[in-house]
This record gives structure tokens, sequence and C-alpha cells, in this order.
């Protein structure tokens, strides 16, 4: 069972709108709305660079190794993150 924490979950609920935003400007940059018209290689690719790109901008000081961690381990690493926090 998992514990609530209002702050948390209220960072994550901000984190996720502006992740969105950011994919769907990304997307946008490969004249597609949808991703289901990308590969599964490159959706993954988009997907971690706007989150990464919203942390880094909408929490500075965000634990980036954290978020790369949780990345992989919920989609799998592919190392795009890897090259981009050190």
């Amino acid at each position: 069972m998992f514990n609530h924490d209002t702050l948390a979950d209220n960072a994550g609920a901000i984190l996720l709108d502006k992740t969105e935003q950011r994919l769907a400007a990304l997307l946008a940059e490969h004249e597609v709305s949808d991703p289901g018209g990308l590969s599964r290689a490159l959706q993954s690719q988009l997907l971690q660079r706007a989150i990464l790109e919203t942390a880094a901008t909408t929490f500075p000081t965000a634990n980036l190794e954290m978020l790369k961690h949780g990345f992989r381990s919920f989609c799998g690493g592919s190392g795009f993150l890897d090259s981009r926090i050190s």
C-alpha cells in the first residue's frame, strides 16, 4: 500500500500537465499529433525528452537521477536519459 503525499501528488500533476504540452510540441516537430504514427523507439525518445526537459525547467532542483531511474524502470532503458544526465 502506498502512502499518499499531497505535495508530491500536486507536483506530479503539474509535471504531467506540462509534459503533455511539451510532448505535443515535440510531436508537431515530427508533423504528427498522434505518437502512434511513429516508431516505438522514437515514441520513447520523445516521451523521455519531454519528461526530462519539463522536469528540468519546472523543478530546477529536481533529482534528475531519480527521474532517470524511474523512467528506466517504467519504460525500459533506452540510454537517452543516460546521455543527458551525468
